[in-house]
C-alpha cells in the first residue's frame, strides 16, 4: 500500500524537484508559453493555476512577496501581478492550457506546450 507516499513521477531529489519547478514557472510566466515534457507540464500546471488565482486576490506588495517562493526573477513577479489584474480579471480558473505536440526525437518522450490563456 502507498499510504502517505506523494510523488510526482519525476524521481529525483527534493532540491532538484524544487529548482525545476521554480525554473519552469519562471520561464512560463516570462515567455507566456514553453515547450517541455508532458510530465513536467502536468506537474507545474496546478501550481501556475494556484499562483494566478492567489495573486488576483492579493494587493501588489503582498503578491510580490508571495511570488518569491515560486519565481526566481523580480521583474517576472511584477509582470505576473500586472497580467493577473488585467488579463485574467474575468476568469476564475483555466488560466493554463497544455497542448500535446508530439514525441521527442532522442527518447520518444511526449512533448507538450504549456501556455497562459
Amino acid at each position: 500500500m502507498r499510504h502517505n507516499v506523494k510523488r510526482t513521477g519525476l524521481r529525483k531529489t527534493k532540491g532538484w524537484y524544487k529548482a525545476l519547478r521554480k525554473n519552469l514557472l519562471t520561464s512560463l510566466f516570462k515567455h507566456d508559453k514553453i515547450k517541455t515534457t508532458l510530465a513536467k507540464a502536468k506537474t507545474i500546471r496546478p501550481l501556475a493555476e494556484k499562483i494566478l488565482s492567489t495573486v488576483k486576490r492579493k494587493e501588489e506588495r503582498e503578491a510580490i512577496r508571495y511570488l518569491k517562493a515560486y519565481i526566481t526573477e523580480e521583474a517576472v513577479s511584477r509582470k505576473i501581478v500586472q497580467d493577473a489584474k488585467e488579463k485574467f480579471a474575468n476568469k476564475n480558473s483555466g488560466f493554463v492550457i497544455i497542448t500535446r505536440i508530439g514525441m521527442r526525437g532522442g527518447d520518444a518522450a511526449p512533448i507538450a506546450q504549456i501556455e497562459l490563456s
